[in-house]
């Protein structure tokens, strides 16, 4: 890869990770708007899973370019999947609460 190209994917990497990261901060802000008590753990896996997410998004572009839009740019499918995978774990978390609230309370 000539040093050019190089420079310039490493700053969409970083990019993608600062995105990333705004989109981890803009889903506890979101929570914490609702009334949503906020814990330094919450806050952390919450970033980590923001970020691990729009990285996955990002390593595995190159594999999914074919089947994707082509005006969807690397970057912009990160930034996608980073909020998009936040916004499932938000949902997934909520069907365990009722379904847990469910089991330890009975059926109603």
């Amino acid at each position: 890869m000539p040093p050019e190209t190089a420079s310039n994917y490493y700053m969409q990497y970083v990019g993608a990770v600062l995105i990333s990261l705004v989109s981890g901060f803009l889903s506890i802000a979101r929570r914490i708007l609702k009334g949503t008590k906020a814990s330094l753990l919450w806050i952390i896996s919450e970033m980590v899973a923001a970020v691990m997410v729009g990285l996955l998004a990002w390593d595995s572009y190159p594999d999914l370019s074919d089947i994707i839009p082509h005006e969807v740019s690397q970057l912009v499918f990160a930034c996608m999947c980073s909020y998009l995978g936040s916004r499932l774990l938000h949902v997934s978390e909520m069907i365990m609460e009722v379904y847990l609230s469910r089991i330890k309370n009975g059926p109603k």
